[in-house]
């Protein structure tokens, strides 16, 4: 059976038993890293499972899976033998075994929708000299809208004086009719209290005297 046929059931024995042992090569184990910051320290890595290898020198280790007799007669064959998924192994000129994990790896399938953060470089804040501000500027600025930032035209500020104006002065006239009718409707009220005052101010001693003689 082929090692690409095989690698299904590698991963899943990881998956499962945590590890996986070749006879004569080494163990793949699977270890769990946090999220961490990239190597060039502009990404943040999402959590991830990644494959570590331990390989034996001594071939008189404790068997492996079944299928390491495969393992070893690739990397004799073929100098090396790629598992899809897990990652590559190899022998080097002193006849030890190494290992590169697979881009991609299988058993990250917990992370997979998981994207790397992007770290937002700093921004240096430089002040700038204070500008002088001419005459020109000046009614430049009295014509802008400072909320919106949108300049705006002399007629049209011309036109919202006029129109603040013209609210203003409703307003006077809205505030004195209405204080009229309170002093009227007040008066009204109050007429027999208030008209004894009247009459005195009205009229004099002599006067209201005659116009009770007269029943006035």
């Amino acid at each position: 059976m082929e090692i690409e046929a095989l690698s299904k059931q590698i991963i899943s024995a990881i998956e499962t038993k945590g590890s996986v042992t070749f006879t004569g090569i080494g163990t793949i184990s699977a270890i769990r890293e946090a999220a961490r910051l990239s190597e060039d320290g502009t990404l943040i890595e999402p959590p991830a499972v990644v494959p570590v290898f331990n390989p034996y020198c001594d071939q008189k280790q404790e068997s492996g899976e079944e299928y390491s007799g495969q393992i070893k007669r690739a990397i004799i064959e073929r100098g090396r033998a790629v598992i899809p998924g897990i990652g590559e192994i190899s022998l080097d000129e002193n006849g030890v075994f190494k290992f590169n994990p697979a881009k991609k790896c299988a058993l990250n399938a917990d992370f997979f929708f998981l994207e790397p953060i992007p770290l937002q470089p700093k921004v240096n804040f430089t002040e700038t000299p204070a500008k002088e501000t001419t005459d020109s500027e000046s009614i430049a600025k009295k014509t802008t809208g400072e909320a919106t930032g949108y300049e705006i035209a002399p007629a049209a500020a011309e036109n919202n004086a006029n129109k603040e104006k013209t609210t203003k002065t409703k307003a006077i006239v809205v505030y004195t009719v209405a204080a009229i009718v309170i002093l009227a409707l007040l008066l009204y009220a109050f007429r027999n209290e208030l008209s004894p005052l009247m009459e005195r101010l009205l009229y004099s001693k002599d006067e209201l005297e005659l116009m009770k003689q007269l029943n006035l």
